[in-house]
């Protein structure tokens, strides 16, 4: 029996997040190695999944904001998922975001890692776009 794929449906208006070493207003769709789909990663609801890449990377990073402008339909499965940073909390120990600035709105709007693909990037609007320096990121998301 082939398992049916459940999908779930983004509003408009959501807020989703990008980490880049450069300022993407339309953001290039790109081969993903481990799912061998094309397209972009974002992080939805709130920066903490892109913040977490400066951390990752150890570099400096430009942290994109869109919106989505009408409906976006996408598959649920591992990249389209309530998710935790890539980073290893024995490596890198990190705050849980809800003890941040704005943890009751991070609590209420949890973190979604969010692949999308060539089709639905016309769906996204460029809002802006603000530097975080690895200084600053650990600072924010880091325990001491």
């Amino acid at each position: 029996m082939t398992k049916r794929t459940e999908y779930k449906t983004i509003p408009p208006n959501t807020m989703l997040y990008r980490a880049a070493l450069t300022v993407e207003t339309h953001p290039t769709p790109r081969l993903c190695s481990d799912t061998e789909k094309t397209g972009v990663y974002f992080s939805m609801n709130h920066p903490w999944l892109s913040e977490n890449m400066v951390i990752e990377y150890d570099t400096d990073l430009l942290i994109s904001v869109y919106k989505t402008t009408e409906p976006i339909t996408v598959p649920i499965g591992k990249y389209n998922s309530s998710g935790g940073s890539h980073i290893e909390p024995e490596i890198i120990p990190l705050n849980d975001y809800v003890n941040t600035p704005h943890g009751e709105y991070y609590q209420n709007h949890p973190a979604i890692e969010l692949f999308l693909t060539h089709e639905n990037l016309s769906k996204i609007e460029y809002i802006g776009c603000y530097f975080r320096t690895v200084k600053e990121a650990t600072e924010i998301w880091c325990r001491s």
